[in-house]
């Protein structure tokens, strides 16, 4: 089975409650990189799971080699973020 290289977009509760340890924990699926504006914070998180890469801006996380992303912000800021992932190429799943 290939590896699917994911980002995650937003370092909030749910991400770190949920979607961060469900995406570390399935099988095929690797975190590759996370972004949050607070990169002190995707840093640590990055750091408490062995993530390889976190970024303060999704710029940066769509110029990477990743397969999908996963938008997991407020609400608000969805439209923007999946439009961009989308135009990148990359696969977009949101909350």
């Amino acid at each position: 089975m290939r590896e699917v290289k994911v980002g995650v977009v937003g370092c909030g509760y749910m991400s770190q409650l949920a979607h961060i340890p469900s995406l570390l924990a399935a099988e095929g699926s690797k975190v590759a990189a996370l972004c949050d504006f607070r990169e002190d914070l995707a840093r640590e998180l990055c750091r408490r799971h062995d993530i390889p890469r976190a970024v303060n801006n999704v710029e940066t996380l769509l110029e990477l080699d990743l397969d999908a992303v996963f938008v997991l912000t407020p609400v608000q800021c969805h439209y923007g973020l999946i439009q961009a992932a989308a135009r990148s190429g990359k696969r977009v799943f949101t909350e």
